[in-house]
């Protein structure tokens, strides 16, 4: 997987919102491009042990030198913003601006 993303992202991956901590993460990871953001917003791969220590990959290093910044968001911090994200999803659906792939197995 981290050869076909280098593939796709040749100059490397900027920003990378995660919500599974699993196999795509650790591709992606070793694939960053200087000043890469990542939004991490969930761990689902991590959802059976999660009071256990997640003992996978470390990245610490890549991260050290791509200068990326990684941030946790969890959805109730903007509560307060709720209605002015579903109007702004609304106006850029009927806009065209949002773009969907679909692959139903």
């Amino acid at each position: 997987m981290s050869a076909a993303i280098a593939g796709v992202c040749p100059d490397g991956v900027d920003v990378y919102f995660d919500n599974t901590a699993g196999p795509i993460h650790d591709a992606v990871m070793q694939n960053l491009a200087t000043h890469a953001r990542i939004i991490v917003c969930g761990t689902v791969s991590l959802a059976d042990r999660f009071e256990q220590p997640d003992i996978g990959e470390r990245f610490l290093r890549r991260v050290l030198v791509s200068r990326a910044r990684i941030q946790g968001f969890i959805s109730s911090d903007f509560q307060h913003r709720h209605q002015e994200g579903w109007s702004r999803l609304v106006d850029w659906y009927q806009q065209g601006k949002l773009k969907c792939e679909y692959d139903i197995v």
